[in-house]
């Protein structure tokens, strides 16, 4: 008897025994379907129109029809963050159209344009996600306002949002606001000279102000271009009264234009879309905004890029 050959034939029968098995933990089936991305044409090879192709067809394997899709937990992180992160690669004018075009194919089912819709507004509305984006937000927040049978309280709350949002967008020339200086002379804005301005909103004794404020005098970039005097930073008080703004005067620097509004119109007529302090936007010299409600690291990189653009970098 060849014991060799059935030695063999059992290790043959044992390994598809093993495969079969591996194969059956593999295909489990998932109480959801699973989220596929296209693949993008072959024939498509320079980035911007792979991004564009990638951005317009980002949702084609989806089937808004499925409700089972909401039981998928990644639906909102990273699925929908994700198509954010690629609509961040195209022109915004494109980007929004895209994005229209996914919330109608979404109202095919009224679950998921619910769920999907209020994601985004989440997403793209929240002063502290990563994913802050006005310019998607007024395209999320037209089309939730489009809703029939929308009930009095969302129609109130997405209008505001709305109105908020196209507030001092970017390309805008900045809303014109007054202010009293350390000098007790009376100042605004729009009479500020420099190539780029630096309008933090704050609010005397906030932590979160203190941390800002405290990077921006470490900031090399950012005390480069006030040294050159092509920057100059406007720490605006909306809210303080004048004791409480005078008391924290030491902690702004010398070289910064410290000012506070005795009126409180800027706070309580809701000029600018002020949602937490400190509120940074970065302006050009014609005042039209450059950056609108970002992060130190945000100013930094623009500034950077700025320099380096500069003829003689």
């Amino acid at each position: 008897m060849n014991y060799r050959k059935i030695r063999m034939a059992i290790f043959a029968i044992f390994i598809t025994l093993c495969t079969a098995s591996v194969q059956a933990q593999v295909q489990i089936r998932l109480p959801y379907p699973k989220f596929e991305r296209p693949s993008v044409p072959d024939n498509l090879t320079q980035e911007a129109e792979i991004n564009d192709w990638m951005a317009k067809h980002y949702w084609d394997k989806f089937n808004f029809l499925n409700t089972e899709n909401l039981k998928n937990p990644e639906l909102t992180f990273p699925i929908i963050t994700n198509y954010i992160g690629q609509l961040n690669t195209i022109p915004n004018s494109m980007a929004s159209i895209y994005l229209k075009e996914t919330l109608q194919k979404a109202k095919t089912n009224e679950e998921v344009y619910d769920h999907m819709a209020n994601a985004f507004n989440d997403i793209l509305g929240n002063t502290r996600s990563p994913y802050r984006n006005d310019e998607y937000l007024i395209a999320v927040l037209e089309d939730l306002l489009s809703v029939k049978n929308l009930s009095e309280t969302d129609k109130n709350r997405y209008e505001l949002s709305l109105t908020m949002a196209k507030k001092n967008r970017v390309d805008s020339i900045a809303t014109n606001i007054g202010f009293i200086d350390t000098s007790s002379k009376s100042d605004s804005l729009h009479s500020i000279k420099a190539e780029i301005i630096l309008l933090m909103f704050y609010s005397p004794g906030c932590h979160a102000c203190e941390i800002a404020e405290a990077r921006l005098k470490q900031s090399e970039i950012i005390n480069n271009w006030l040294d050159s005097g092509d920057l100059k930073v406007l720490a605006y008080a909306p809210e303080a009264n004048e004791e409480d703004w005078k008391k924290y005067q030491s902690h702004i620097p010398d070289s910064w234009i410290n000012g506070y509004d005795p009126d409180q119109s800027v706070w309580n007529q809701r000029l600018y879309d002020i949602q937490g302090f400190p509120t940074i936007y970065l302006l050009d010299e014609n005042k039209r905004v450059i950056l609108k409600d970002v992060g130190i690291n945000d100013v930094e990189k623009y500034l950077m890029q700025l320099a380096m653009s500069l003829p003689g970098m």
